[in-house]
């Protein structure tokens, strides 16, 4: 039997989860999407850049965003973040479904669905529509590596679907 108390109801809910007379504290959060978005060479890949208050520096990763639309599809709610945090356009059809996994399975319920896209690398000045993202970025798989190898990658979710899609 699973018995569920909410502690704190914020951005992210901390439940106390008694199940079998073991109590553990979870954090709950809504799922997300995440999206690897390719040039149409394959050699490239696009990267926003953002601040992250949990660790305090500013990172480079591939676009994503929480599904708060109610209603909203995997796909609906990432062709949405698509076009908020780098100003491109895709169809559903042209999504890649990558897989699911849970990020931080001993203390977290959060589910994370991630897709790729192949588009054209245009030479233009992204309007972001994002208070998050500061920058949108073409980098190739080179330079992707080197950040990684450099810790300037730090994001799990980029590593995976970078090392996922080589």
């Amino acid at each position: 039997m699973v018995e569920d108390k909410i502690v704190h109801d914020g951005y992210l809910k901390v439940i106390n989860r008694k199940v079998n007379n073991i109590e553990r504290e979870i954090i709950h959060q809504e799922p997300a999407v995440a999206v690897a978005v390719l040039n149409e060479n394959e050699d490239k890949m696009l990267l926003v850049r953002q601040y992250r208050a949990s660790i305090c520096k500013y990172t480079w990763e591939i676009p994503a965003g929480m599904m708060d639309v109610e209603g909203e599809t995997t796909k609906e709610c990432m062709i949405r973040e698509l076009e908020e945090e780098a100003d491109i356009y895709v169809n559903p059809r042209d999504l890649g479904y990558e897989g699911s996994y849970y990020p931080n399975i001993g203390v977290s319920d959060h589910e994370l669905h991630l897709f790729s896209v192949i588009v054209s690398e245009l030479e233009n000045n992204y309007k972001v529509n994002d208070t998050d993202v500061e920058e949108v970025k073409w980098f190739t798989f080179n330079e992707i590596q080197n950040m990684i190898n450099e810790r300037e990658i730090v994001d799990g979710k980029t590593i995976l679907l970078f090392y996922k899609l080589q």
